[in-house]
């Protein structure tokens, strides 16, 4: 495999491996969420500032809820929400054919992870639907991508994404 190059020794290794295999994996952090109903604020700022030498903006929420990334986490039941964002469609004609079906299963496989109170998903899904329908988007290229959202956990935002854009038709 070496042929004379410098990068040869290194391509032998590549292709045939080594027998000593390493591995690099690096995280960067800069997003950390610390609740506690023993330490105060103060003292958790102190932690994160011991254990890490970048600068952070705290938040400590408004003391009912903390906002934190697309979440929002409700300090007195410990409940998570959504914390939604507009969308923004692309227009139809400038984006892939699978971009809707790809970005309500992304948000769909999220709220499986959050688990929101019902009317939470509902608020934020019809959101979603009146943005596409807003931007364009064609009536039966938005009922296909969400009926073509098969998977069990999803299944309820789909089923629920389909009866309302149906609803909405009457309105497009």
């Amino acid at each position: 495999m070496p042929n004379g190059h410098v990068g040869g020794y290194g391509e032998a290794f590549i292709v045939a491996g080594s027998p000593q295999v390493w591995f690099l994996e690096g995280r960067y952090v800069d997003d950390i969420c610390m609740l506690s109903r023993v330490y105060c604020t103060h003292c958790l700022t102190y932690a994160v500032k011991t254990v890490y030498n970048v600068p952070f903006d705290i938040s400590s929420g408004d003391g009912r809820k903390l906002v934190w990334l697309d979440m929002k986490i409700f300090l007195d039941s410990a409940e998570l929400g959504l914390n939604t964002k507009p969308l923004y469609p692309p227009p139809p004609w400038y984006a892939n054919s699978s971009y809707v079906r790809n970005v309500l299963l992304g948000r769909f496989l999220r709220w499986v992870e959050i688990g929101p109170l019902q009317t939470e998903w509902h608020q934020a899904l019809l959101s979603v639907l009146y943005e596409l329908k807003q931007g364009g988007w064609k009536y039966k290229s938005v009922l296909s991508a969400l009926r073509g959202i098969y998977k069990d956990d999803c299944k309820q935002y789909a089923t629920f994404g389909a009866f309302a854009w149906k609803a909405m038709r009457s309105t497009m």
